[in-house]
């Protein structure tokens, strides 16, 4: 398969804008207000759309972005949990059961995520072995993964909104899901992608005007000081 500059434009760029994120977190030594749940629901959608894919083979390129994207999110994920690791009370630890549920995707270590991981592409494997023959089986499968890909910018927005602010948030990363998502949505038409992926890619697209309106409205916030000073606004960014 000959990959075009489309193509592989298609396959990196999504997880490349991440690496401004990433450069930040490493700068400040603080997560800011980038909520670690979006690369949990970005690993999760794109481990099930592995499945999909195997259920139902449709643009390889669309395959490849994925395995890109979950190498990324891992890297920044662990980048998040090492720096939180250090701000954490030196009591929380997982010990059983109850204590790896009642603390999920806030676990100390990043071995926790990896072994959530693997359990979930175990238990996928599992159910591809015995339904993936079915079209219904390989529809609910892309129904569920292009479903939860759809929520990606909303653990971020729901962050921003309670927290009055986009402190610590990359520009870049936001700019590159507006762009990103229409870019998106007219490959999946053109290229004729199930419709699970048109429909994520307009809600995605959807959230993503939110989080811009939430950047301009929270930094008036700060610079005119009607309701949250700079100093405030610092702190409720770095306080996880």
């Amino acid at each position: 398969m000959t990959l075009s500059i489309l193509d592989l434009a298609m396959i990196v760029l999504p997880a490349a804008a991440y690496l401004d994120q990433y450069k930040k977190i490493i700068k400040s030594g603080d997560t800011g207000t980038f909520n670690p749940a979006t690369c949990g629901v970005l690993l999760v959608c794109n481990i099930i759309r592995v499945f999909f894919w195997l259920a139902r083979r449709f643009d390889t390129v669309l395959l490849y972005q994925s395995f890109v994207m979950i190498v990324a999110q891992f890297l920044l994920l662990e980048l998040c949990v090492r720096v939180q690791h250090r701000r954490r009370r030196p009591s929380l630890q997982i010990k059983s059961m109850k204590d790896y549920t009642s603390a999920f995707w806030a676990w100390p270590h990043f071995s926790h995520y990896l072994a959530f991981c693997a359990a979930l592409a175990g238990g996928l494997w599992l159910l591809h072995l015995i339904f993936g023959s079915s079209a219904a089986y390989a529809d609910l499968v892309g129904a569920v993964a292009l479903g939860i890909e759809a929520t990606v910018p909303m653990p971020q927005a729901w962050n921003n909104y309670k927290r009055k602010s986009t402190f610590g948030l990359s520009w870049i990363v936001i700019m590159s899901w507006f762009g990103g998502d229409l870019f998106k949505i007219g490959y999946y038409i053109a290229s004729g992608a199930p419709a699970q992926f048109t429909m994520c890619g307009f809600v995605q697209f959807s959230v993503d005007v939110i989080i811009c309106y939430q950047i301009a409205r929270y930094s008036v916030y700060t610079r005119v000081g009607s309701t949250t000073s700079p100093v405030s606004a610092i702190k409720m960014g770095t306080a996880l």
